[in-house]
């Protein structure tokens, strides 16, 4: 009877196994490489994706609210006001401060517009935006548009998501119309950062002459001073200071300063 034979079976040598070990170590860390690449990847991309949402709907917010600057809502449709006579216009006489400024070297911007359609300012009428601690806040509540100090004011940029390093507003731009003497000008980028109205201007080297040629307003003189606000807004994602991101934006306030010259 005839025995089947049965095979030798031999193991991996020990060199082979080193190789093995070795092949398989490289491949598992390419994989693993890879997954980290993506798991870094994804993360990169999700803060610049809330940074950019960030800066964004704070943005949105600053210039709806800065375009309504110097509305008053008891002045009859169709009809021109002085802004001696709006409320929400007064620039230190007959109620106090309550128009249009940019302070704080251009980091800070205060205003009012009637909430209420009721004429009168109110304490939460008292708008404004400014930088603070790697933040923007809004002002909530308050009495006056020339000390950023004052009234209460509550942060809108997520600190979780964002580390804001520039918030800066400039009236480069704005235009000034002298009807009595024939004139115009808006203002340049003269000076580093623009923060007066138009019609304050007192140097023709910051200015550019539109109509005419630039002159300071004289007492008496009509005046209209119309504001166009530049904001610029960087920040850095807060868990990574190398994701950056700017944003600008021109706000045409739709309430021009009509006026006598004091």
């Amino acid at each position: 009877m005839l025995m089947g034979k049965r095979g030798r079976q031999n193991g991996l040598s020990l060199i082979e196994l080193m190789i093995g070990i070795v092949v398989g170590s490289i491949v598992l860390g390419a994989v693993i490489a890879v997954y980290a690449s993506t798991i870094r990847g994804s993360n990169t991309a999700l803060r610049t994706a809330r940074l950019n949402q960030e800066l964004r709907s704070t943005m949105n917010i600053m210039v709806r609210e800065l375009r309504r600057a110097g509305f008053n809502g008891w002045n009859a449709a169709g009809t021109i006001v002085l802004s001696t006579d709006n409320a929400f216009a007064k620039r230190g006489v007959g109620g106090g401060q309550t128009d249009l400024r940019v302070l704080n070297n251009g980091t800070c911007v205060l205003f009012t517009y009637d909430l209420a359609n009721w004429g009168a300012v109110d304490a939460d009428e008292y708008m404004g935006f400014r930088i603070s601690n790697g933040a923007v806040q809004m002002r909530r509540q308050g009495t006056v548009t020339n000390n950023c100090n004052d009234g209460s004011w509550e942060t809108l940029t997520d600190p979780n998501a964002v580390t804001v390093t520039v918030l800066t507003f400039s009236t480069e731009g704005s235009q000034c119309m002298d009807f009595t003497a024939s004139n115009g000008w808006k203002l340049n980028s003269a000076s580093p950062q623009p923060t007066i109205p138009a019609c304050d201007a007192a140097a023709a080297g910051a200015v550019t002459a539109v109509r005419g040629a630039f002159a300071v307003p004289a007492s008496g003189n009509q005046l209209v001073d119309t504001r166009e606000i530049h904001i610029t807004l960087t920040g850095t994602a807060a868990a990574d200071t190398a994701i950056r991101a700017t944003i600008s934006e021109e706000v045409q306030v739709r309430n021009d300063r009509i006026y006598n010259k004091p």
